[in-house]
């Protein structure tokens, strides 16, 4: 994310002829990762707390894709300015955001005390995602 703010091309886009990471997915990764990290070390409220922000995200995302709306979330805390080969600026692919929308459910239904977490997660990795 630092990347955005210092206005550093190269470590968004690597390549100019690959489509730039924008910062909403930067933002799921650091959520994601920040989720899992809680709910492994028992902060388990604070990790769902995650999960919701991280659902949401991928969710809004998905609805903008599917009913061709804005919410302007997309480029709410910055502005795109690497806008080569993306359909909306700001806006992560609805794979990603997929992704993020079931890794989000999957940390709201996390619980220490069973194993069903873990086959929940497991279900959720059946649905293709490309």
């Amino acid at each position: 994310m630092f990347a955005w703010h210092a206005n550093l091309p190269i470590l968004i886009q690597t390549q100019s002829t690959f489509v730039p990471m924008q910062y909403n997915t930067a933002l799921g990764f650091l959520f994601s990762g920040l989720g899992l990290i809680l709910v492994k070390f028992s902060r388990v409220g604070l990790g769902k707390f995650v999960g919701i922000l991280v659902s949401l995200l991928g969710g809004l995302t998905l609805i903008q894709y599917f009913f061709d709306i804005d919410f302007g979330i997309d480029q709410l805390v910055i502005e795109s300015f690497i806008q080569i080969q993306t359909s909306h600026p700001g806006r992560m692919a609805p794979n990603t955001a997929l992704s993020f929308f079931l890794f989000g459910v999957y940390l709201l239904c996390w619980n220490n005390r069973n194993k069903s977490s873990i086959v929940t997660f497991q279900v959720l990795q059946e649905f293709p995602i490309n």
